[in-house]
């Protein structure tokens, strides 16, 4: 190679020829003027067998709540009532959005649920596209921070495969079939896009627009459910170590961001009152704290309870190791995406232990559960991509060979999900359509069926009252007509 080549180091084209570190920004694929035109369909292959892997996923995940998403308030979303009586007599503020709901603020989601009902006559099915929709944002970023990171060979583009299967898991069918819980859907896509955005802050023509653009996103993601508050610790971590961290300017974003988080969570406590749950008491017994989070990290793959509690020791292990080995090539700054993703859903993870461990039994708080999954894939898609920058760039057989049974792990638990995703979602259609006829012949039920909602009877009784006289809901496919011999709405 002639020697002024080294004096352009980012038009290189021969990134990917050498076996060391690949810089950040320098461009992830080969020079195809020097390959020729036979390696144009592997350049083809690697834009395109991606993207279908995202768009089949999506459309699977679209068709799972066609096929079982009923339209009824259940649980939560009954607290979306009031607001509907404060809306409708023009006294809903600001103050009302921003109160705390089991520790969380609902703002951006509650108000979405206000603006969207007004067109669909508050069919909760809606919500549950939405879900999906933000599942398909997060599937987004990684690929393309991964393209970033690992590459777009056609090598790198196999090996992604394995990660929209897991972004789209059926095991978090409970936030699939339930509109309520936008609130997680937007905590999680929002805080992933905060931080590619901020992974994209290294390009200088983009800086601008990416920062902003990054502290908009964890700031909707804050006010949406707790988890995403920690997009704010998470985004520090990656601009202190990222490749760009010991310049000026990165450590003035970082010192802004800082600055931007800690006035949001200052914020957010200053709301919270003193009749909110007490997370950090959980600490008090760290080792039923630590079982319920390791509990927690195994249930993003697998479902038993054996099962999950022995997947998420390894993955702590794994975890563990793969930090080891970006740290001993020098590539943690390459992979600061990655490593800020972990530190987010290992952050995550550990506020929902605190603010769930201490409550024995109910069924609500256990680390099984379906609707917390969507906190802990992010973190088995960071250390699997960390895994796949460390075997493909760095030329690390002891990455590799951590890196297959990973991959083997996710497929499994990927078929598994759709097996046991499509059983859980029957089951989750029959308690709904059950709940759905309920609700509408409210006025002869018992007191003691409205125990299916999932909150207060007396409560669900009475906004029934609301809900029917102004045709929202199950009423409004009622007085539409809709499936006329139960007033069920389902959207086949």
């Amino acid at each position: 190679m002639p020697s002024q080549t080294s004096e352009r180091p980012v038009k290189r084209s021969d990134a990917f020829a050498r076996r060391g570190p690949v810089k950040h920004g320098e461009e992830h694929h080969l020079d195809e003027t020097k390959r020729g035109g036979r390696e144009r369909p592997h350049v083809l292959l690697a834009r395109v067998v991606p993207y279908l892997a995202i768009l089949a996923s999506f459309i699977a995940t679209l068709l799972y709540v066609r096929l079982y998403g009923v339209d009824v308030f259940y649980a939560d979303e009954w607290d979306l009532v009031p607001l509907l009586r404060e809306s409708s007599r023009g006294t809903l503020g600001i103050t009302d959005l921003l109160a705390h709901h089991n520790g969380h603020v609902y703002l951006f989601p509650w108000s979405l649920m206000l603006l969207l009902g007004r067109l669909t006559g508050y069919d909760t099915v809606p919500l549950m596209y939405l879900v999906v929709a933000c599942l398909l944002v997060t599937s987004l970023a990684v690929f393309h921070a991964y393209a970033r990171s690992v590459g777009r060979s056609p090598l790198a583009c196999l090996v992604f495969l394995p990660v929209p299967l897991l972004l789209f898991s059926l095991r978090q069918h409970e936030n699939l079939l339930w509109g309520n819980q936008i609130t997680f859907a937007f905590a999680q896509s929002l805080s992933v896009l905060a931080l590619y955005l901020l992974f994209a802050t290294t390009e200088g023509r983009r800086r601008k627009l990416a920062f902003p653009a990054a502290a908009l996103c964890a700031t909707v993601a804050s006010c949406s459910a707790a988890p995403g508050l920690l997009a704010w610790p998470a985004g520090l971590v990656l601009l202190i170590i990222s490749p760009a961290g010991i310049k000026p300017v990165s450590r003035l974003y970082a010192g802004a961001w800082g600055l931007l988080g800690a006035a949001v969570w200052i914020a957010y406590l200053a709301g919270s009152g003193g009749t909110e749950p007490q997370p950090f008491s959980a600490f008090g017994h760290p080792a039923a704290w630590a079982e319920y989070l390791i509990t927690l990290s195994g249930g993003s793959l697998f479902w038993g309870e054996d099962a999950v509690l022995t997947v998420g020791t390894l993955l702590v292990l794994l975890a563990a190791a793969a930090l080891a080995l970006a740290l001993a090539f020098g590539k943690a700054g390459e992979n600061a995406f990655w490593i800020s993703l972990g530190v987010f859903s290992l952050l995550s993870l550990a506020l929902i232990a605190a603010g769930r461990s201490g409550f024995g039994e109910e069924a609500f708080a256990q680390a099984g559960v379906s609707r917390y999954a969507i906190f802990s894939i992010p973190g088995v898609v960071a250390l699997y991509c960390l895994l796949a920058n460390l075997t493909l760039n760095a030329g690390s057989r002891f990455a590799a060979g951590l890196l297959v049974p990973l991959a083997a792990a996710m497929l499994a638990g990927a078929v598994i999900s759709y097996s046991l995703g499509t059983e859980a979602g029957r089951k989750i259609e029959d308690s709904r359509e059950q709940a759905a006829r309920i609700l509408v012949a409210h006025e002869t039920e018992p007191l003691t069926a409205f125990t299916i909602f999932g909150h207060d009877p007396r409560r669900v009784q009475s906004y029934a009252r609301y809900l029917d006289r102004h045709d929202y809901g199950v009423f409004s496919a009622r007085s539409s007509g809709t499936n006329s011999g139960s007033g069920v709405r389902k959207n086949r």
